[in-house]
Order: structure tokens, then sequence, then C-alpha cells
């Protein structure tokens, strides 16, 4: 497999980091070559919170 093939296998991959909230919130960004470009900066400020309440999240609970 080539450099290129490689790089182009892996970037089709979705990203998985094995925590359901990130995972969506990835998603939803990734997603964003499908939405208007008008709500990008909605999607962008929850992805943010999300990723901001996944940190401070207590990791036992």
């Amino acid at each position: 497999m080539s450099e290129a093939e490689f790089d182009r296998a892996d970037a089709a991959a979705p990203v998985r980091t094995g925590m359901a909230s990130v995972d969506e919130v990835l998603a939803a960004v990734d997603a964003l070559d499908e939405t208007p470009v008008e709500q990008h900066a909605a999607i962008f400020g929850d992805a943010h919170d999300a990723l901001r309440r996944a940190l401070d999240a207590d990791p036992e609970a």
C-alpha cells in the first residue's frame, strides 16, 4: 500500500474515541461538508460546549 493509499484509507475511517458523547460531536463536525455554511458556527459552538462538558465530567461517574 502506498503512502497516498494509506492516507486515503485513514481519512475515510471515522475517528472513534470510545466515549459516545465525544464520538457524536466528532460525527457532527465531520458532517459539516453536508451542512449549510450558515449553520457551521452553531455546530462548532455546540461541539465546544459538549467537549467542555466531557472534559469537566467526573471519570468515575
